[in-house]
């Protein structure tokens, strides 16, 4: 994963469930974007946020990463208190995390001495491929964003430098040639669960509200985006449209992004 640990908010700490939960306050308070690392007996935590909105929580545990509920973290603070990290990192880093982190990996750690990286980049390009190209040689690596077969970003990150630039790739390439690992994580779509809660919406408050539409429209694309839309939604419904039926509606909408996410 893409982890920049160079701008540090709080590092060096102990920390017990009640500072963890401080901190995400203040996270949320100050619309942060980074994440937060937790280290415990047996695996790592890393919670990632953007403008203070926490997006996933994920369970690090050797070279294998795992998607879990923030809630699984805060259960196992209660038994360990972890080392901490909070680090400000920018948004397009965070998305290149979760995107890999979340992909469908098409190949993963490929050896340059058994394909032609510069062929690989192209199929993905003729492949309309759209997700993240990882080229990693162990100290250097560098990660290609790609939408339908066009690259649109290269990021490359040495230690804790970061440089957007395909200037960076192509010397990646060209020094490390025969010792660089390929792999690329196509984002994949995920079922339109937002045009089934606006459905919800219509049938449980018996007519279309403009508002409410809007707010699933933009609420993002990860399940702790649609829920913490959905808490928002629960509390413009019981405000002005209508009180009893807010919780219904907000119980009927978990329960569609749960089956679904």
């Amino acid at each position: 994963m893409l982890l920049l640990r160079n701008n540090a908010l709080v590092s060096g700490i102990t920390a017990d469930v009640q500072k963890i939960h401080t901190l995400l306050e203040e996270v949320q308070n100050n619309t942060t974007t980074g994440f937060m690392e937790l280290h415990f007996n047996t695996f790592s935590g890393c919670i990632f946020f953007i403008d203070g909105r926490i997006l996933q929580s994920i369970k690090q545990k050797g070279e294998k990463s795992l998607v879990i509920e923030l809630s699984e973290i805060l259960h196992e603070c209660q038994k360990t208190n972890p080392a901490l990290g909070l680090f400000a990192m920018e948004e397009s880093l965070v998305r290149i995390t979760l995107n890999i982190v979340n992909g469908e990996p098409l190949f993963e750690e490929v050896h340059s001495k058994y394909v032609d990286v510069r062929k690989l980049l192209r199929s993905l390009e003729t492949d309309d491929f759209t997700g993240v190209a990882v080229l990693n040689t162990g100290k250097e690596a560098c990660y290609i964003t790609f939408e339908t077969g066009i690259p649109l970003t290269c990021i490359c990150n040495k230690g804790d430098t970061i440089t957007e630039s395909a200037e960076c790739l192509e010397i990646l390439i060209k020094n490390f040639a025969d010792n660089l690992y390929i792999s690329a994580y196509k984002i994949v779509e995920k079922p339109n669960i937002i045009n089934t809660l606006k459905r919800i919406s219509r049938e449980v408050l018996g007519e279309r509200v403009v508002k409410i539409e809007e707010m699933l429209e933009n609420s993002g694309n990860t399940k702790e985006e649609i829920l913490h839309a959905i808490a928002e939604i629960e509390k413009v419904t019981y405000l002005f449209v209508d009180k009893k039926k807010a919780k219904i509606l907000c119980e009927k909408l978990k329960n569609a992004v749960e089956e679904v996410m």
